[in-house]
């Protein structure tokens, strides 16, 4: 199952798992470790899918059967409840997420010590949940106790501590605080060059993200140099077809639009688009943040028609992936209502308005 798994041949991993998980019920009954591991590999695969409800029920199972076997304190009864807290977030049940968080964390702070490194994982990670769930100020603070633990354990010499760097220098940059978030980034810069050198991937994504941070505070030259380095790396290390080659194509070419250099916008978002298309197919959720990069491109050239068609898009495909009722769907749609007022198509724009 685990094979298949890590191959993305999802629904064969799925049946070699059950037939497992059956096997073991039958031979050792649900007070078995065999039978909390098969729940918690279901659970696992059930989120990859998007199975949500599923994924749910199994992990559950499984931290309750490593509880009755095992004890709290076992390492895989906090994988499991670690799996299941990412699991309720996924389905937006943040109150369930942050107290199977905090149990974890304190499981493995008793287990582990404060100064082990999954235990600075699990900190960072806690920080990562506050952030997407816009609690930031407790982000803030949780990503600035690992880094903290990270320094005083003289373990800030990895890629792991490179990675809160940035998150944090993001959270910064994502609240507006852009002096901090600049003065974190060039933390994530020199600590990137040490611990993983200027030619990995990740490494592109902190010069990826900085650039950003250049772009909204109106420094559009130095962006431009940060995003053609990155672009460089993610070519040479990913390949010309690679999604996150897409990301950065993407991010160049809504800065050129934002500098007003449409010509050279429109051929790095097309690229940007005809990779995401062939690599996740016509339709994925995916391509709707390059569609709207599309649009805004064409309105902002007065090519009307084409930037309708490209947020219409993009609604599309939000919808259909994840409904009405979220932020980015209504993003869209307003700015599709924009595109209708400055066309002068005010009977269309209005209901648009008000819908988002």
């Amino acid at each position: 199952g685990k094979l298949n798994e890590d191959l993305g041949r999802y629904t064969i991993a799925e049946g070699y798992y059950t037939a497992l998980l059956e096997t073991r019920k039958k031979m050792a009954g649900e007070n078995h470790s065999g039978y909390a591991s098969s729940c918690n590999a279901l659970g696992v695969l059930y989120t990859k899918t998007r199975q949500f409800e599923k994924a749910e029920i199994y992990l559950v199972k499984a931290v309750e059967t490593w509880d009755r076997v095992l004890g709290k304190q076992n390492e895989n009864y906090i994988i499991s409840l670690e799996n299941l807290s990412f699991t309720y977030a996924r389905q937006g049940k943040n109150d369930k997420a942050e107290i199977a968080s905090l149990a974890a964390l304190e499981l493995k702070k008793i287990s582990l010590g404060e100064t082990d490194p999954l235990y600075i994982l699990a900190v960072k990670n806690l920080a990562k949940f506050y952030q997407n769930t816009s609690q930031y100020d407790k982000a803030e603070k949780y990503f600035l106790t690992a880094i903290k633990i990270a320094e005083d354990s003289l373990v800030d010499n990895t890629p792991e501590y490179t990675e809160t760097l940035l998150f944090l220098a993001n959270l910064y940059k994502e609240t507006g605080k852009y002096i901090e978030a600049e003065t974190w980034f060039m933390k994530a810069v020199k600590s990137g060059k040490k611990t993983l050198g200027t030619g990995h991937s990740f490494y592109g994504r902190i010069l990826n993200d900085l650039a950003l941070l250049y772009d909204y505070s109106g420094k559009h030259e130095a962006a431009d140099s940060l995003l053609n380095q990155a672009l460089g790396i993610a070519r040479k290390t990913k390949g010309d077809k690679h999604p996150d080659v897409a990301v950065v194509l993407n991010n160049l070419g809504s800065l050129y639009n934002d500098m007003g250099l449409f010509a050279k916008a429109e051929p790095v978002i097309l690229e940007a688009l005809e990779i995401k298309r062939k690599f996740y197919g016509e339709d994925h959720v995916e391509n709707v943040p390059v569609f709207n990069i599309l649009a805004n491109l064409y309105s902002d050239m007065g090519k009307y028609d084409k930037a309708e068609h490209y947020y219409l898009e993009a609604i599309r495909i939000k919808k259909k992936q994840s409904g009405e009722n979220n932020p980015a769907y209504s993003n869209y749609i307003n700015n599709l209502a924009l595109l209708y007022h400055l066309m002068g198509y005010y009977k269309k724009a209005e209901p648009l308005f008000l819908q988002s």
